[in-house]
């Protein structure tokens, strides 16, 4: 019998707006600027100089989900998401990622945080009729879930990018590509992170850790 794998997934949101910093954002408490070191006559070479989005980059909501094998389809999302829309992504975008890898849906346990939509009567219902095996999760989980970290990094990924994307539908292929390119060693040791995540949620009794 095939072991069971957890699937994780969650909605994120991607934005490049008008004025904004496709770099790392500063972190809290420093003076706003971002540095790096140089030697003399470096100072204009393509990666010591900050990019910038003159004109926007719009926005865009995603769905997605990672497997052991690798990253799943990435759905986007239309409009304000409800749970309607949630169950066709489960139906498009899960069962897509199921047929990708070749994985039977008794094989899989399947891991979302607690949105509403999540909840809903409507979601409730299509995993009872399909059979979906469900990870139950704590009403409140910071740094539980390794999608969190999957989508900083493929943030990240977009924000490297030259040119960078100027409207919304540029950012969606370039959001595309760089989640087709998510490497595999990178997603495993995710998961392998979770034995220790558990350790250091439970040692923080139940706050904030660094993960």
């Amino acid at each position: 019998m095939q072991p069971r794998c957890i699937l994780v997934a969650s909605a994120h949101r991607s934005t490049f707006g008008l004025g904004c910093n496709p770099l790392t954002e500063a972190p809290l408490g420093s003076d706003g600027k971002q540095y790096c070191r140089r030697r003399t006559g470096e100072a204009l070479l393509p990666q010591n100089v900050k990019k910038t989005v003159k004109h926007g980059g719009g926005k865009v909501a995603i769905w997605g989900c990672l497997t052991w094998y690798g990253p799943g389809r990435l759905y986007r999302i239309d409009g304000n998401l409800n749970a309607a829309q949630y169950v066709k992504i489960l139906d498009d975008a899960l069962y897509g990622t199921l047929s990708d890898y070749g994985l039977p849906i008794s094989s899989i346990i399947f891991q979302q945080d607690n949105d509403p939509k999540h909840k809903s009567k409507t979601a409730e219902a299509f995993f009872e009729a399909h059979n979906i095996k469900k990870l139950p999760w704590a009403a409140s989980s910071p740094d539980m879930n390794i999608i969190k970290n999957a989508w900083a990094y493929l943030d990240r990924k977009v924000r490297e990018r030259y040119p960078l994307p100027t409207n919304p539908d540029q950012l969606w292929a370039a959001l595309e590509e760089e989640w087709r390119k998510l490497d595999l060693g990178y997603v495993q040791r995710l998961y392998e992170s979770m034995p220790g995540r558990v350790a250091d949620l439970i040692d923080a009794e139940g706050l904030w850790t660094d993960h």
